[in-house]
């Protein structure tokens, strides 16, 4: 036969926004030995009183004893539009917490509801990795992982799984992959433990630093439509990249950068004078403006 024996305290908490009562606070708990997650959320007032277990002891024959600790606690308390906290604290007596939340000046949408019909966005928490499917801004994604947190919290990341400083550096915990759409906003995310894809046509002016490199964009403009292009390595002349008959007036190289690499560039049209030179490939984005010279002496036969 076996008895359990419990140690429970109360604990009292008090959410604030400076000085002033904030409330429907979202506080989220995990015990140590579990991924399962308490729900709760302060009232109106920004007050919540719960019951908190320290240790649990099984007692079997009243000779073997197991002892189940679940301090530490790993705490999540966070509402939409306001900065998020990250707490591990211990449980031994009886307590009361205040926790002060930030606005976060870096929420492009307040309205939550607007936030919550994006469509498009798909997180995936088992397999760590987030796709995009319709066109979106970096700040989109942002206000969506926000709203994600309060969601479908996740205790490797109570604070999200995006996040940002000073609302231009951003860094993802997950793969990121863009699906057939356009990803914008100009800024840039660091992912370094992770993989960002462009897949099925897919675009994005954001700068990212995945776990292959810093992705950084390599452009030439003006060039005449229908001309064939092609990028070697100098050092051995393999061919990075290339296209036979350009559609448009643009020629966009994305890659990976690890190293600054010697490259040259050869552009032909049978209309126009051959162009060929050299440049280097470096971490950062690059245009050329490119002028093709008529060329006079050519007959199409």
């Amino acid at each position: 036969m076996s008895s359990v024996i419990i140690k429970e305290w109360s604990w009292i908490v008090k959410t604030k926004s400076n000085s002033n009562d904030l409330g429907n606070v979202n506080i989220f708990y995990w015990e140590s030995d579990t991924n399962s997650v308490t729900r709760n959320q302060t009232d109106s007032n920004g007050d919540l009183s719960l019951n908190i277990i320290e240790t649990r002891y099984i007692i079997d024959n009243e000779t073997d004893i197991t002892e189940e600790n679940k301090n530490p606690y790993t705490l999540s308390i966070c509402k939409y539009s306001y900065k998020p906290l990250s707490i591990l604290s211990n449980f031994t007596s009886s307590k009361t917490d205040t926790f002060y939340l930030e606005t976060n000046e870096f929420i492009s949408e307040n309205d939550e509801s607007v936030v919550d019909g994006y469509t498009g966005i798909n997180i995936d928490h088992i397999n760590k990795k987030i796709t995009i499917s319709e066109n979106h801004t970096i700040d989109e994604l942002y206000d969506f992982c926000q709203h994600n947190l309060i969601e479908e919290p996740q205790k490797d990341y109570p604070e999200g799984i995006f996040k940002t400083n000073d609302g231009f550096n951003y860094y993802l915990y997950y793969d990121l992959t863009i699906d057939g759409c356009d990803f914008s906003g100009g800024k840039f995310i660091d992912m370094s433990n992770n993989v960002f894809e462009l897949i099925n046509g897919a675009t994005s002016n954001v700068k990212v630093k995945d776990i292959n490199g810093v992705d950084v964009i390599f452009k030439l403009t003006g060039i005449k439509e229908n001309s064939e292009i092609r990028i070697y390595k100098k050092d051995d002349l393999s061919e990075l990249t290339g296209v036979e008959s350009l559609s448009g007036n643009e020629f966009l190289y994305r890659y990976k950068y690890t190293e600054d690499t010697d490259v040259i560039v050869t552009i032909f049209n049978i209309n126009y004078d051959p162009i060929r030179f050299e440049t280097t490939l470096t971490q950062n984005d690059t245009t050329i403006p490119i002028q093709q010279q008529y060329d006079r002496n050519y007959k199409n036969p």
